[in-house]
């Protein structure tokens, strides 16, 4: 992981992780757990676990970090944050907010899911119209790109709602994804191996 989001700008974004049995929580983040069901409530102690280690990295200080109306992790101070989850573990990537590093977002598929099921169908339903998917490409991959696209987009502002807002295209300068509500773009990288599937995007201006 630290390599994937070394290829996004070195040094700038850092990660952190979290797991269902080791929780580094504020008592305001168990107030925030505690009307989620079990399984849920595990993954947000692990997040918000995973998103302190990496904002600590930046020198952020010890502060819950809240969750938005529409529960994205909202970090106080200058700082962009994501958090995802899968396989009983929670991976968070942080970095300082500026007026060209707008925001960014992370997704995880844990090596057995993402060996396990066929993501094409799943990833059929949420591609916008016309969406060439190249050949060759794993869908796991694919899904895991659209899905940190729009944590990423919206984090920034962007008026995206959905994986159906989004379209992917690749270029010279590799994957990305395009919001097709305000024409927004966001750069990925992906990475499939046998430790799963990770996708990390950002978004760099406004």
């Amino acid at each position: 992981m630290n390599d994937i989001c070394g290829l996004l700008r070195p040094d700038e974004v850092v990660f952190g992780c979290g797991h269902r049995d080791d929780f580094d929580v504020l008592p305001a983040e168990l107030q925030m757990a505690a009307g989620l069901a079990a399984g849920r409530r595990l993954d947000f102690l692990a997040g918000r676990t995973a998103a302190r280690s990496a904002l600590t990295a930046l020198g952020a200080p010890r502060q819950p970090v809240s969750r938005g109306s529409d529960g994205r992790p909202v970090p106080e101070g200058p700082y962009i944050l994501s958090i995802a989850h899968d396989g009983g573990r929670a991976y968070a990537i942080a970095a300082n907010r500026s007026s060209q590093r707008r925001g960014i977002g992370l997704d995880i598929i844990d090596p057995e899911r993402a060996a396990g099921m066929d993501f094409q169908p799943v990833l059929d339903r949420v591609a916008s119209p016309d969406e060439p998917t190249p050949k060759g490409a794993a869908p796991a991959a694919l899904f895991s790109a659209k899905e940190a696209a729009l944590k990423a987009l919206v984090g920034a502002g962007d008026a995206a709602q959905s994986l159906w807002h989004l379209r992917l295209q690749y270029g010279a300068q590799g994957l990305s994804a395009v919001s097709v509500r305000s024409g927004r773009v966001c750069s990925i990288v992906t990475s499939f191996t046998k430790h799963g599937v990770a996708a990390v995007a950002r978004v760099d201006t406004v």
